[in-house]
């Protein structure tokens, strides 16, 4: 991850590549809390089948407000500022998935939704 901490003067940027596991490994929580931001943020997922790249290898469920929506294909997510998105949850990883986000904040805040 990288944010004005990190390097004075940036906006926060984090990646992390999701890998196939064992069995029990998921479906996994990656984010349990429904959450929004003071910055807009871009939410990506990207597959690695390089003969079909449009193929996310693997499927994840994403809330964004009341609607859940679930991700089967490579995507970038545009999540307008103070909109509250997730949980989200990983289903599936058949292929290794990279998975980034950013936001025009200097670093990750977030405003948890109360239930």
């Amino acid at each position: 991850s990288l944010d004005d901490v990190v390097v004075k003067g940036s906006f926060y940027t984090e990646s992390v590549w999701l890998w196939p596991g064992a069995p029990g490994v998921y479906p996994e929580t990656a984010e349990p809390n429904a959450h929004a931001h003071d910055y807009d943020e871009v939410i990506a997922f990207f597959g690695t089948d390089f003969k079909n790249p449009n193929e996310l290898c693997g499927e994840i469920e994403l809330w964004i407000e009341e609607e859940k929506f679930m991700l089967t294909k490579s995507c970038l997510i545009f999540m307008p500022k103070n909109i509250y998105h997730c949980p989200l949850v990983i289903h599936r990883v058949d292929k290794p998935i990279f998975h980034f986000a950013t936001g025009s904040g200097a670093v990750y805040t977030q405003t948890v939704k109360q239930k």
